[in-house]
């Protein structure tokens, strides 16, 4: 049996199938259905299971500014007409990591993500996060965001992103 990094297991998970899995006229029907189960369960809140609330808005524009000079991507960002101002939103990735970032004016900064990138967060930014219920990650929240975020092409064919 082929062994997994527990790094990309994902994709270790798609490679194996593909090396290992059947081939020929029913491949498609026969791979489709473990892959999809494989798919939902990385796609799970168990992967980004703890949310970090009541972060200082200079905080948080610092650890998205900080990982973005690190080379991590803005994949999908809130740009409704109060963006900045009372709300933001938005996902940054580098590779196979994700993390959402949620703001209000009222409730501060929130980051979800997986905890071995809290572990880096908490010492590349010399942080101790504080964990509870979300008030800008809810998950009705984060889809509402979602549906507002321009596209990644629309945002760089209109030179929206900037690092500060």
């Amino acid at each position: 049996m082929a062994e997994f990094s527990t790094e990309n297991s994902y994709l270790s998970t798609i490679a194996w199938f593909s090396r290992n899995g059947p081939s020929g006229q029913f491949h498609n029907e026969t791979i489709a259905k473990p892959l999809c189960t494989i798919s939902q369960l990385y796609k799970t809140n168990n992967f980004l299971s703890k949310i970090a609330i009541n972060i200082r808005t200079e905080k948080w524009n610092e650890i998205i500014s900080g990982l973005r000079k690190r080379g991590w991507i803005v994949t999908a960002k809130y740009y409704g007409f109060d963006a900045g101002i009372d709300d933001d939103f938005l996902i940054l990735r580098k590779g196979l990591k994700k993390i959402m970032f949620g703001w209000t004016n009222w409730f501060e900064g929130e980051i979800k993500c997986n905890d071995g990138i809290f572990e880096y967060l908490e010492s590349e930014f010399d942080l101790e996060f504080e964990y509870g219920e979300p008030t800008s990650l809810k998950s009705k929240v984060i889809l509402t965001y979602r549906i507002q975020s321009l596209p990644l092409f629309i945002v760089r064919k209109l030179k929206l992103l900037k690092i500060k």
